[in-house]
């Protein structure tokens, strides 16, 4: 009876064991096929089989019980310390500490041979040197979240879109989410504050943005946070793993290691993410674009109270050029007319106090940039990029220290202006979301300050229409243009430098741009807008920023004349900007217009017209020139 009962047991036991692993056959078969797998390298997660431990890429425990997904470019090292002291690998090469290491045990590795002790892999389970490039793509699926023993989740480096499902948060057992390197969109999940047993969180490298959840501050295991390269806002979390990062108000991006942990947390806009854009008494500024920044910046250091009005603005994207190379087409017919240009632009540098530009010959240039064509160039050995966000950033925490006010999700709609003083209508831009093309708005707040900076980039104009008593002769036309930026995908920078062709009709020509993390972008072009945009929905920034996927056909045609190497297919819709322009299509270029008392004779009323690129790189030098010739008003 004893020996029946123990086969009743056993066969009992063996019953539950493969119940658990067909349900964790079941989400992982979810999961395959939600994915796009060219390569066909889950061939081997067969639905029919019971027992997902015989797949490859997956990896169970003794109780066959999923513990590990690994399907990524290479192994995860940093999760792999257990492995050493259990004694079951042994290594083989010139381990090399990083900063991070020593903190819970690790070594780069990458240089090392592993030596395993005894086949780690049985019954068809891969080994290191299987995982390689993958190349999967699809999206991630709540099925994840049934696998309630799973520890280590590792499926970077692929071609993932999609967002990070709230269910990834039941999995109570999780040490290590390596999602890092593919293309996850959408926000982080607060259901991972749940996660009490994890250690490494690696989501750089995607396309997520909003907050970093506060419920990840609950998590003390937490040594390892990589959120770098994503479009994230908001404040960064200040108790439990986090509480002893060093924040500092010049300083919100940053790699930190510490004894508490490593966290890599850069290019984050340390801004209300509930805002639609990052924002950009005695003073009023409105404004959403550095200008503002910079303005009420050295307003409050020169003791005046500030008042910013920020609704919806000019957008800024990450890399900003400051100088760059200029390229000659190809061509001589054309030859001699634009040697002239570039002559021009070389006089203009140094009438300007630019004194380092060099005029090469194509050979020169060549020589520099293997893959440029090009028979004369510009090099301005002062090249660089400007990470925007950042410094707009650095400018609006100076500005709240010095003691600025910030007034968030507010539209400035009219005003009085003249000898009596200023009168700004203010409302929230909430209740212009309904707003009625025609019928009129009342103002829920009246200011009265005694200086108004009119630099609200692409709605300066229609704002200057609607202030009674400036006359209207003093108001430009508005002329709108979309630029349109195009990447470059699946390849190397074929440049280490910034090309910029000659200046076209509206823009300055479809350039070459590294941004920080190496990658390519092209652009932008010239699309000029109808114009018949109404004010509000300037205050609130409805243009169509959309890329249309055709426009690159055009780009290719344009790059080959110096690039003649871009290659089929290797362009991908980027992003685009609206620039608020003073002259239109064929019309001469305008420069900026910075009008104040000595020009409308309107005491207290400094507008900024046509603030466009090179706006933000210019914008120290606009902002201390306001500063100097009207803060006595």
């Amino acid at each position: 009876m004893a020996a029946g009962a123990l086969v009743l047991a056993l066969v009992a036991a063996l019953a539950v064991a493969l119940a658990g692993a067909h349900s964790e056959g079941d989400a992982l078969s979810a999961l395959r096929r939600s994915l796009r797998d060219p390569g066909g390298v889950l061939q081997s997660w067969d639905p029919t089989l019971v027992n997902p431990c015989t797949w490859f890429h997956v990896t169970c425990d003794r109780d066959n019980r999923v513990t590990r997904l690994c399907v990524s470019l290479s192994p995860l090292l940093l999760a792999l310390p257990f492995l050493f002291e259990s004694g079951l690998w042994s290594v083989r090469g010139r381990g090399i500490d990083s900063p991070g290491s020593r903190l819970w045990g690790a070594t780069d590795l990458t240089a090392d041979e592993f030596i395993p002790s005894y086949n780690l892999f049985p019954t068809g389970q891969t080994s290191v040197r299987d995982l390689g490039n993958l190349n999967l793509s699809g999206h991630l699926v709540p099925e994840l979240g049934k696998l309630e023993h799973l520890q280590y989740l590792e499926l970077y480096k692929n071609n993932i879109e999609g967002t990070i499902p709230s269910e990834l948060g039941d999995l109570k057992n999780l040490i290590s989410l390596d999602l890092y390197k593919n293309n996850v969109s959408g926000t982080i999940p607060p259901t991972l504050g749940k996660l009490k047993s994890l250690v490494f969180l690696r989501l750089n490298g995607n396309r997520l943005t909003g907050p970093i959840p506060r419920e990840l501050a609950g998590i003390s295991s937490l040594k390892v946070v990589d959120v770098s390269g994503n479009n994230l806002c908001g404040t960064i979390p200040t108790t439990g793993p986090f509480e002893h990062i060093p924040l500092s108000n010049s300083s919100h991006f940053f790699s930190y290691t510490s004894m508490f942990g490593c966290f890599f947390i850069c290019k984050i806009n340390l801004v209300d993410c509930f805002r639609d854009k990052p924002p950009l008494s005695s003073s009023c500024s409105h404004t959403t674009i550095t200008l503002f920044r910079l303005s009420s910046h050295l307003l409050t250091k020169c003791e005046r109270s500030v008042l910013c009005a920020a609704s919806r603005g000019t957008r800024a994207w990450k890399a900003q050029s400051y100088k760059a190379w200029l390229y000659m087409k190809p061509t001589a017919k054309r030859l001699r007319e634009e040697t002239a240009k570039l002559d021009m632009l070389l006089k203009s540098a140094k009438d300007n106090g630019v004194d380092d530009l060099q005029m090469m010959e194509g050979s020169q240039a060549m020589e520099m940039e293997p893959e440029l064509r090009c028979l004369k160039a510009l090099l301005s050995p002062s090249t660089g990029i400007v990470d925007s966000h950042s410094f707009m950033l650095s400018l609006l925490a100076d500005a709240e220290n010095l003691g600025a006010t910030i007034s968030y999700n507010t539209a400035v709609i009219s005003g009085r202006v003249g000898d009596e003083g200023i009168e700004l209508h203010i409302s929230e831009s909430k209740e212009l979301e309904n707003h009625s093309i025609g019928s009129p708005v009342l103002p829920q707040i009246v200011l009265l300050p005694k200086l108004l900076i009119n630099a609200a980039g692409l709605s300066a104009i229609p704002l200057a229409k609607r202030l009674d008593g400036l006359a209207q002769a003093f108001v430009p036309p508005a002329y709108y243009a979309r630029g349109c930026y195009f990447t470059l995908s699946q390849t190397k920078s074929p440049f280490s430098h910034l090309i910029y062709p000659l200046p076209e009709d509206g823009g300055i020509g479809v350039h070459v741009t590294l941004d920080l993390n190496g990658l390519v972008k092209f652009g932008p072009d010239v699309e000029w807008l109808d114009g018949k945009m109404d004010d509000m929905s300037c205050f609130l920034n409805r243009f169509d920023y959309s890329v249309n996927p055709t426009r690159c056909s055009g780009f290719y045609s344009v790059i080959r004349k110096y690039f003649p190497n871009l290659k089929d297919c290797s362009l991908e819709p980027g992003y685009s900007g609206i620039r608020p322009k003073l002259s239109g299509p064929g019309q001469r270029p305008s420069d900026f217009v910075i009008q104040g008392e000595d020009v409308h004779s309107i005491p207290g009323l400094v507008n900024l017209f046509g603030i466009e690129s090179p706006g933000l790189t210019s914008s120290l030098a606009i902002g201390e020139h306001i500063v100097s010739r009207y803060n006595n008003t």
